[in-house]
């Protein structure tokens, strides 16, 4: 009973505010937005016209942005969040409008926990969870490739928590 009685109170206030909302902000019929009309007259709006500056520097040529490192949790394939990680893909996004030509390659590491070939399929898996993230930001697909080196190329001593931990990364190189 007290369902009923609650879900009544509920359709009612959700009924009245969206009859007020139609009636008073979309047909405009309330009193609040009656508004005397003294005089009608048509008024065209003028063009707005946009101009882009390049940005200011002695040449327009866009630089690098470099290579970016992401990095894993055990395991696993999602990256660990990363605040400039957008700003880098912004500056990827220009300067592959200026050179549409040019690769973004993306590697999947691992640490040597796992046997070796599990660790190639695991450097695959982030290497292309990685790729299709870029690719949902705007970055064209037929642009990024993926590889996968698994725990072959490890920057840090795997035999310790924290040097694992630094071996579990992606790296986004631009070519």
């Amino acid at each position: 009973m007290k369902t009923i009685l609650i879900g009544s109170m509920a359709f009612l206030l959700w009924s009245s505010a969206s009859t007020y909302y139609y009636i008073c902000k979309i047909k405009g019929l309330c009193a609040e937005n009656k508004v005397q009309v003294l005089e009608s007259r048509i008024i065209t709006p003028k063009p707005v016209t946009k101009i882009i500056e390049p940005p200011k520097s002695v040449s327009n040529k866009i630089e690098s942005p470099g290579s970016y490192v992401l990095n894993h949790g055990y395991n696993h394939y999602d990256f660990i969040k990363d605040e400039n990680f957008n700003n880098y893909l912004d500056k990827v996004e220009l300067y592959l409008s200026q050179y549409p030509n040019s690769k973004i390659s993306v590697t999947g590491y691992t640490d040597n926990i796992a046997s070796e070939s599990s660790n190639i399929d695991l450097g695959v898996m982030r290497a292309n969870f990685i790729k299709d993230y870029i690719h949902n930001q705007g970055i064209p697909e037929n642009s990024i490739s993926t590889l996968s080196e698994g725990e072959l190329s490890p920057v840090a001593d795997n035999q310790t928590k924290a040097g694992r931990a630094q071996n579990r990364r992606t790296q986004i190189e631009i070519n």
